[in-house]
C-alpha cells in the first residue's frame, strides 16, 4: 500500500516523509494541490532521497467520513446494476483517491469510521488519526465530529466523505482558504447534496432538521446558514458516485 515511511523534526516543525510510490502519485495526479515539495536526504537512515510536504497546519482539521468497506454494505445503489463486488471495488477506488487527496492537503487529518475502527487498513498514523462516528443519523455524526475538532483546538474544520471521484488537494485547500473570509465553505454535489462542508466555528443548526440523502440537502443547509446570519463560499459542483451512470460519467475518457 502507499504510505508514510516516517517523519523528521526540523527545529519546531515536523515534516512527513513519503514513500517513493506515493511521491510519484502525488506528482502525477495531485501536484497542483501541493504548495511546496522539498527534496532532501535523511542523514541518519538509509532512505534517500525523499520528499516531504510543507509543514502541517495544526489549526486546520480535515474530517474524513468513511464507511467500512464490507461487501454488500457499501454503494448499494451501484450494486443494483453492477453487483456487490463491483460496488465494493469502486468504493475502494474512491477511498484511495480520497486518501491521496487528503494526504496532500496542508492540514491535520482525522478519519471517522461508520461502524468500527479496523486494526489495520490504509488510513494509518501519523498521517491520519482514527475515530469512530457517534450519533443516530448523519447530522448527529457530523455534528459530533465538528464539535470534537473545535474542542481539539481547530480554528477551521472541513468535512468530506469518500464518494467524490474528483476530490483533490486543491479543492480541500480552497475550502480552508475560503474560511479566512467566509463563515462556511460548501462543495455542492450535482444530486442536490454536498460533498464538502467547512466552518470556522460550530453551528449546530446546519445538522438538524435536514432530510438527509435527498436532493434538498444543499438547499436546506444554505437556508440554515442564512437563518444563522452566516456567509458561505461555494466551491465547484462535483459528482458523488451513487449510481452506475455517475461512475461512467466520471471515468469516461475525455
Amino acid at each position: 500500500m502507499f504510505g508514510v515511511i516516517g517523519k523528521i523534526a526540523t527545529g519546531a516543525s515536523t515534516k512527513m516523509v513519503l514513500c517513493p510510490h506515493l511521491q510519484s502519485v502525488f506528482q502525477k495526479e495531485f501536484y497542483l494541490g501541493i504548495k511546496q515539495v522539498i527534496c532532501a536526504k535523511l542523514e541518519d537512515t538509509k532512505i534517500a532521497p525523499f520528499c516531504t510536504l510543507n509543514v502541517i497546519d495544526m489549526s486546520d482539521i480535515l474530517l474524513i467520513f468513511t464507511k467500512n468497506p464490507i461487501l454488500g454494505h457499501v454503494k448499494t445503489r451501484l450494486a443494483r446494476t453492477m453487483g456487490d463486488v463491483a460496488a465494493l471495488n469502486i468504493y475502494q477506488v474512491l477511498l484511495d483517491r480520497t486518501r491521496l487527496a487528503a494526504a496532500a492537503a496542508n492540514c491535520t487529518r482525522q478519519v471517522w469510521y461508520a461502524d468500527f475502527i479496523p486494526k489495520t487498513d490504509a488510513w494509518q498514523p501519523p498521517l491520519f488519526s482514527r475515530h469512530l462516528q457517534q450519533g443516530e443519523d448523519l447530522g448527529e455524526r457530523m455534528a459530533h465530529a465538528f464539535q470534537s475538532a473545535f474542542a481539539a483546538g481547530a480554528e477551521k474544520a472541513v468535512i468530506i466523505g469518500c464518494d467524490c471521484y474528483a476530490i483533490s488537494p486543491a479543492i480541500i485547500q480552497n475550502a480552508f482558504d475560503a474560511l479566512n473570509t467566509f463563515d462556511f465553505s460548501i462543495g455542492p454535489s450535482n444530486d442536490g447534496g454536498y460533498y464538502l462542508l467547512g466552518m470556522k466555528q460550530m453551528e449546530p443548526s446546519v445538522f438538524s432538521g435536514i432530510e438527509w440523502s435527498t436532493d434538498t440537502v444543499l438547499k436546506e443547509t444554505i437556508e440554515k446558514i442564512d437563518a444563522a446570519g452566516g456567509r458561505y463560499f461555494l466551491l465547484p459542483t462535483l459528482t458523488d458516485i451513487d449510481t452506475e451512470e455517475d461512475w461512467r460519467s466520471c471515468t469516461a475518457p475525455s
